[in-house]
């Protein structure tokens, strides 16, 4: 998702599209083809994930926090547009109504990030205001402050705060050696705000990592577990993205 990642695969795009309509000439193919991944790369930054699309001249995963991973208005917009893009018209109304949502829901993001720091942000130093999962107009926050993480939804609609959970920091030289591993490096590039516990379970030493952005079906969508022993030497790591039933071993 970076330019010059957009640029090599809308060259490899072209190629073969050039293959199927030779009489197109490829600056034309490739220009057009690199309108399309760039609009897609550019939509990534709008979402909660965000990507490098500056990479290699800025490292950091940029993001707004605007809108869902598939936002169902914005999709929607352009479907109907496809669908009936004999119409030209069409093509603009999916525009309009995409920037005209985009800046209600930066004006709805604003209104949260206020009420948060009215109610519970005095002593924030991070405030993260983001699109709830699979509820289109809530949003869901996480306040870092200097010994816990607090975190919660906005409904929408009310003028109201729903605190979900209040998390502790830890500090233990375990957890130090599991954040200088490998899972620990995946944690600090994948997202800006990660809690992490520590717990005894057979003679070993568990260190849960839980990315705080993401809460599906009573838990942390996106977790990662270092194994250290007795001695606090590390022993496993693995990254569970999605799912705790999805396994990556990192170490």
């Amino acid at each position: 998702h970076s330019i010059p990642g957009l640029l090599g695969f809308s060259a490899l795009v072209s190629l073969g599209l050039l293959a199927i309509f030779p009489a197109t000439p490829f600056w034309s193919l490739f220009f057009w083809t690199f309108m399309g991944t760039l609009s897609h790369g550019v939509f990534d930054l709008l979402n909660s994930y965000g990507a490098k699309l500056l990479w290699p001249l800025v490292k950091k995963r940029i993001t707004v926090n605007f809108v869902m991973v598939t936002d169902p208005l914005i999709l929607s917009a352009f479907m109907i547009a496809f669908l009936f893009r004999q119409q030209h018209y069409v093509e603009f109304a999916a525009f309009f109504i995409s920037a005209i949502y985009l800046c209600w829901r930066w004006s709805a993001k604003q209104k949260v990030a206020k009420l948060l720091k009215q109610d519970l942000g005095k002593d924030a130093e991070q405030i993260l205001v983001l699109p709830a999962m699979y509820k289109p107009f809530s949003w869901d926050f996480v306040i870092e402050t200097k010994d816990r993480f607090i975190t919660g939804t906005a409904p929408f609609g009310k003028n109201t705060l729903v605190v979900r959970e209040i998390l502790k920091k830890e500090v233990h030289p375990c957890i130090d050696v599991a954040e200088e591993s490998a899972l620990g490096d995946v944690f600090r590039e994948f997202t800006p705000c990660y809690h992490v516990t520590r717990t005894w379970q057979e003679n070993q030493q568990v260190i849960e990592f839980a990315d705080l952005r993401y809460y599906v079906k009573d838990s942390f969508m996106h977790t990662g577990t270092a194994v250290l022993d007795q001695e606090g030497e590390l022993v496993e790591a693995i990254f569970q993205p999605y799912s705790k039933k999805k396994v990556i071993k990192i170490a």
